[in-house]
């Protein structure tokens, strides 16, 4: 049933989740699917040897000519690596190479990533899920009659991309492996990535306590903030318990050394002479702990957004991020999934303010080369074989969503939680009210 009210024919649910801020929605397109039509991109398309030209000729393993060969369902962590399940080699015209890697069966070798370039075939040349796609397109009436310079008339496949990229299974799917992907790197152990040099102690009073603690059972190389930190939480981790209690070492102040930006310098001096990691925040070792055990994105459900009180979970997880990064900014450098979780809830500009509360700069720039790597890391993990740029348009879609539920009253809430962690509240209205900065 099409909503009366609705200028774009969205139905009456569709059109109660948009009016009530909810996700997954779906945004006005220029074109509009029959009733209980599920569109597909056709994402492969099977091509005989195009004729002799004077582009550089490349190869490419066709697709299993199977109907019923599809891949694994998109949103879905990768069990396989995609382009490896070929049974046929042709030859095919590169219009660039995207990226490239070493092949996964032999290192030796190389593979570039390649974006194709069109051309026309003979109709029975087309086999398998490319032909059977079109046949449907052609029938659900996905399709327009364009006349050519020459007076013929094609019949071509209306533009799908922006459909595809904005639907509600895209961002849903998008949106259900970021949060999965997050809490799950919450629950590993997070310091053993760090090198020993990214924590030091905040005074020689907490390094001579450390030492005293651990003179005779640890050797003096191994006396370091890291592992320090990495034993308070591997403790912690076994008997949760013992979170409440006053831990060993769990006092003893550590500062985080380490750049988010690798393009950041180390050594770089602010305007009163200070080193730049003399600035940053300290906290005590059980301060970071309690920060990731229990784990606090535990109870973010999927569900948390589609329902009438979506402004307020928003709320009340933008302010727990938040404090994430103020205690344990390690856990979002560029190619994790708590970085890509940031940038989609708090946005670019609150994700480097927060930053800059604890004395971690990034350069200007520095949002957008890591939301880059992020969409390759998660084509990488994710299932979801689309170019880079769509991935990244259906991120954008669904950030759009974010910024534009308005969290009200219950900012006072969060302003009073963030004032006990000391960090800087978000400007009224919550980040719905903000200039529309990059995404």
């Amino acid at each position: 049933m099409v909503a009366a009210s609705s200028p774009f024919g969205l139905s009456k649910a569709a059109l109660e989740r948009r009016m009530n801020n909810q996700i997954p929605r779906k945004r006005h397109t220029p074109y509009t699917s029959p009733k209980n039509t599920v569109r597909t991109l056709p994402r492969h398309v099977a091509r005989s040897k195009p004729k002799s030209t004077s582009t550089k000729i490349h190869t490419k393993h066709r697709l299993s000519l199977d109907p019923h060969a599809r891949p694994e369902k998109r949103g879905t962590n990768r069990s396989r690596v995609p382009g490896t399940n070929g049974h046929g080699i042709d030859q095919w015209s590169a219009r660039r190479i995207l990226a490239s890697r070493p092949h996964p069966f032999n290192p030796l070798r190389t593979q570039y990533k390649v974006h194709w370039e069109t051309t026309w075939e003979d109709s029975t040349a087309i086999t398998g899920l490319a032909a059977i796609e079109w046949r449907e397109a052609v029938h659900d009436g996905n399709t327009f009659e364009f006349k050519a310079r020459d007076g013929s008339v094609w019949t071509v496949l209306k533009d799908s991309s922006s459909l595809e990229n904005d639907s509600e299974e895209s961002q849903w799917e998008m949106w259900r492996a970021i949060r999965r992907n997050a809490a799950q790197e919450l629950e590993n152990d997070c310091f053993c990535r760090l090198k020993n040099e990214d924590f030091v102690f905040a005074s020689e009073a907490d390094d001579r306590e450390v030492t005293d603690a651990l003179g005779e059972k640890w050797q003096k190389e191994d006396m370091c903030a890291k592992n320090v930190l990495r034993t308070v939480w591997a403790e912690c981790s076994n008997d949760q318990e013992t979170i409440k209690t006053d831990v060993p070492l769990g006092n003893v102040n550590v500062r985080f050394l380490a750049q988010l930006d690798p393009w950041m310098d180390e050594d770089e001096d602010d305007e009163t002479g200070a080193s730049a990691g003399s600035q940053r925040s300290v906290f005590t070792v059980m301060e970071i702990v309690r920060a990731i055990l229990p784990n606090p994105l535990e109870d973010l459900r999927d569900d948390a957004f589609s329902k009438r009180a979506a402004h307020n979970h928003y709320t009340h997880w933008c302010a727990t991020l938040r404090i994430l990064i103020c205690k344990v900014p390690f856990m979002f450098k560029s190619g994790t999934w708590m970085q890509l979780l940031a940038f989609l809830m708090l946005g670019s500009e609150l994700f480097r303010e927060t930053l800059s509360s604890v004395g971690v700069k990034v350069r200007d720039d520095w949002c957008q080369r890591a939301k880059e790597y992020d969409m390759h890391m998660y084509y990488d993990c994710i299932v979801d074989d689309r170019s880079t740029h769509d991935i990244l348009e259906t991120f954008i879609n669904l950030r759009d969503f974010f910024r534009d539920l308005k969290p009200g009253r219950p900012v006072e809430v969060m302003a009073e939680s963030l004032q006990e962690e000391k960090l800087p509240i978000m400007p009224e209205g919550g980040i719905g009210s903000m200039q529309k900065f990059e995404s």
